[in-house]
Order: C-alpha cells, then sequence, then structure tokens
C-alpha cells in the first residue's frame, strides 16, 4: 500500500473475496464492527469493505497495526484508492 507515493505496508486481502482493480473513493466512517474509526471503501456491488489491521477478513483490506495507525494521521476524511 502507498500513500503519497511512499510504501507503508503490505495490504493483504482475501483471495476469495478480492477487490477488483480500480481507484475507489474512501471515507472515513466510524466502524460498529471495529469500534473506532477506519476508512471505508465504496467499491460497486459490495458494502462495508474496510481498512482495518488485522490476520482475518472476509473482504476487507488487512494492514498491521503500526501501519493503520499512521494511514489513520494521513488520509483526510475523503479520499481516493488505487486498488491494483
Amino acid at each position: 500500500m502507498y500513500i503519497n507515493n511512499d510504501f507503508l505496508c503490505i495490504a493483504r486481502e482475501n483471495p476469495d473475496t478480492l477487490i477488483p482493480t480500480g481507484i475507489y473513493y474512501i471515507t472515513i466512517y466510524n466502524s460498529p464492527a471495529m469500534g473506532h474509526k477506519v476508512p471505508l471503501i465504496s467499491v460497486p456491488g459490495r458494502r462495508w469493505i474496510e481498512i482495518h489491521a488485522g490476520t482475518r477478513s472476509t473482504g476487507c483490506i488487512l494492514i498491521p497495526h503500526l501501519q493503520f495507525e499512521q494511514l489513520m494521521h494521513v488520509l483526510p476524511p475523503v479520499s481516493l484508492i488505487e486498488v491494483s
């Protein structure tokens, strides 16, 4: 995962639910599942696709805990993400 062309970390996805390559809007919202604010990705035809720290996911993008904190400090409330 890159933020402003700087490498942040390796992101993981569930191979059975990969997000198609493309550019998507991200909004920051208070996730009921996570209990705190996370980036929510607007993927057409899917709901509740988040970027969060963790080791298991059914469809979200996972990143390490430390990099999640870094990500939350640099993301504006609405932005774009490229998934490739």
